[in-house]
């Protein structure tokens, strides 16, 4: 099972489920408090929590973490959004402002540390692929699942179209002034106005319409019930400007 792996005290990360003082300093990193890693579960050894990390199983108290699982992620949103965004293994600009925020890998603006990245940076597939979700699971998916209402009435599909357009245009966007429609249209549940309301935020006359355009289009879409590959294909031939 996949998932972020959260160091709730500072710990060792060890090679062998064993007291710290019975290994080897060269078996042993030293994890601060608030430390995610991105990290394969395995069953419980000897009172610690093993899991699979940058090809190795390693261990950990299990009384100083704990687990949050992938699955919570609706898939039809991660999927919708690997559409749209691409990935980039070099740090790049903004498309519509030119310059900040540099994004990387699958739209990426921000490390695991909550650090910004620079031109000039680069990350390998696997880490990028681990970003999205760590990111996605911790700051856009707890969110919005505590701040929409309705939330646990949705389907994946719904979930995964809101999940798409917090991460696009931020997880923040919720009863803010500049979102008052798509706010007062979730609100109020009227649910077949949403790909209407969803079409209005697409930066209109600006270089990026017609791809932001398409991506509501989809979006609308998905939340309607269709898969993400027929969205995005209904998307690209038939949303022009």
């Amino acid at each position: 099972m996949r998932g972020t792996l959260r160091i709730t005290a500072q710990t060792f990360l060890k090679l062998q489920p064993k007291q710290s003082s019975e290994l080897d300093k060269r078996d042993l990193i030293i994890l601060k408090q608030g430390t995610q890693m991105r990290v394969e579960l395995c069953p419980e050894i000897n009172g610690h929590t093993a899991f699979l990390w940058d090809d190795k199983q390693w261990f950990v108290s299990k009384f100083h973490c704990d687990f949050v699982a992938d699955d919570a992620l609706p898939e039809p949103g991660v999927e919708l959004i690997k559409k749209f965004e691409g990935c980039f293994l070099n740090a790049y600009p903004d498309p519509h402002s030119g310059k900040e925020p540099i994004t990387i890998g699958w739209g990426c603006t921000c490390k695991e540390d909550g650090s910004r990245w620079q031109l000039g940076e680069s990350i390998t597939q696997n880490r990028a692929d681990n970003l999205l979700i760590e990111q996605l699971t911790n700051h856009y998916h707890a969110k919005l699942s505590a701040t929409i209402p309705y939330w646990e009435e949705m389907d994946d599909n719904q979930k995964g179209a809101l999940l798409s357009f917090g991460y696009n245009l931020g997880a923040n966007f919720f009863g803010s002034r500049s979102f008052n429609t798509i706010s007062n249209v979730l609100k109020s549940k009227q649910w077949d106005l949403v790909l209407r309301s969803l079409l209005l935020y697409r930066n209109p006359g600006s270089s990026v319409e017609l791809g932001l355009k398409r991506r509501r289009f989809a979006e609308g879409l998905v939340w309607q019930g269709a898969s993400v590959q027929e969205a995005y294909d209904r998307a690209l031939f038939t949303v022009t400007l």
